[in-house]
């Protein structure tokens, strides 16, 4: 089933448990398909958040912002009848893809400094409240994916269309565009 591991065990708000639910309506396959929107608008920062973090000396793992992300996404989730570990289990992929990700803009720049074409963005300024935006929204989808699973034909074919979508940049390695989708598995 779509979302498996992250929707195993979860409540609805009216207490019905996702597994053995199905979906299939218009409304559940768009949740689904803006919920993979949203996991490459999030990867789609990475380079402009490692970006700032190499240019203010910032490690990849070194700002702390996870754990007060994760509060206020699973209060966020908790409110739309999720549990927190649906919540924690999504966003800790996601977060981790991110990571990885940033970690190899930081290796190819190791060696060359990363080129100064465009706009450097500003953490509080941009990149922190475009984040903040995003894990809302992947919250309130997850959400509407949870309560309404999209059709089983529907999410393959998404899923395949976001990965063949993810790849094509030839900026993010296979193996963390697999990390980001890993959720999404069937």
């Amino acid at each position: 089933m779509v979302l498996t591991l992250v929707l195993a065990g979860c409540e609805t708000p009216d207490g019905d448990g996702f597994a053995g639910r199905s979906g299939g309506g218009s409304d559940a396959d768009a949740a689904y398909s803006e919920l993979l929107d949203l996991v490459e608008e999030r990867l789609d920062l990475m380079h402009g958040l490692a970006r700032y973090k190499w240019s203010e000396g910032i490690p990849v793992d070194g700002t702390g912002r996870d754990d007060a992300a994760l509060q206020r996404a699973v209060a966020e989730g908790e409110t739309r009848g999720l549990s927190a570990f649906a919540v924690e289990s999504f966003l800790l992929v996601q977060m981790e893809a991110g990571r990885l990700l940033q970690q190899v803009y930081f290796d190819r720049w190791s060696d060359v400094e990363p080129a100064e074409s465009g706009v450097l963005v500003d953490y509080e300024s941009g990149l922190e409240p475009a984040l903040r935006e995003i894990e809302s929204a992947m919250v309130a989808h997850l959400a509407r994916v949870h309560a309404a699973p999209p059709s089983e034909e529907h999410a393959r074919e998404r899923l395949a269309r976001a990965r063949e979508a993810l790849l094509e940049s030839g900026d993010r390695p296979e193996e963390i565009v697999d990390i980001a989708l890993s959720p999404f598995q069937m």
